[in-house]
């Protein structure tokens, strides 16, 4: 399936993620909802640090690394906290959990299709995903199933935000002095993915 051009218009060849300080990507690692949101800030626009932004979080310290990237994600209706006030910033985020995030960032488009096997009628999140998932941003495993519940790798963000954002993966593969990962290499499935993302 084609993905549907989004409304709005990203910059597709924006860097908005980076490796760790050893040389590794760690692909299977979770991301935190911190995380998460940095990624997405960065991906989004370039230049949302630039202005300070507030968010009334209880949990969310202002002198945090995270506390004006939250409140842009919040202002943009991105991102929304728990019932007692609360952002939970290192909670691990689950495929359903962002799922929900980049329906919001894009505009939700309700689907009558039932495409993933694990995710019933009744499930909370189901809304959100079957509209990525009709916009070709996200897709399940090889059996038919979603995870939902599963939290989410960075391997798997970035490979969703690459969809979202139009990367042409094949653009990368003739590109000299790419930034290249010790625990990486081709034969991985998000290997394209995560050089498109790490790479201008």
């Amino acid at each position: 399936d084609t993905p549907d051009t989004p409304d709005k218009k990203y910059d597709s060849k924006s860097v908005y993620i980076d490796g760790y300080k050893d040389g590794r990507f760690k692909p299977d690692k979770d991301m935190s909802r911190a995380e998460v949101a940095k990624v997405l800030a960065y991906a989004l626009t370039s230049g949302f640090d630039e202005e300070e932004y507030t968010n009334n979080f209880r949990d969310v310290d202002e002198k945090a690394w995270y506390s004006n990237i939250l409140g842009y994600m919040k202002e943009i209706n991105a991102i929304e906290g728990y019932p007692d006030g609360k952002y939970n910033p290192d909670k691990a985020v689950t495929r359903a959990e962002f799922a929900k995030i980049i329906s919001k960032i894009d505009g939700l488009k309700e689907s009558k299709n039932n495409k993933f096997k694990d995710v019933d009628n009744n499930h909370w999140a189901k809304k959100y995903i079957e509209s990525v998932a009709e916009k070709g941003y996200i897709i399940g495993y090889p059996d038919g199933s979603f995870k939902a519940d599963n939290e989410i790798t960075r391997a798997e963000v970035v490979a969703i935000v690459n969809r979202l954002l139009g990367k042409q993966l094949k653009s990368y593969k003739d590109k000299k002095d790419l930034k290249v990962f010790k625990d990486m290499n081709k034969e991985h499935w998000a290997y394209w993915d995560i050089i498109a993302a790490t790479n201008k």
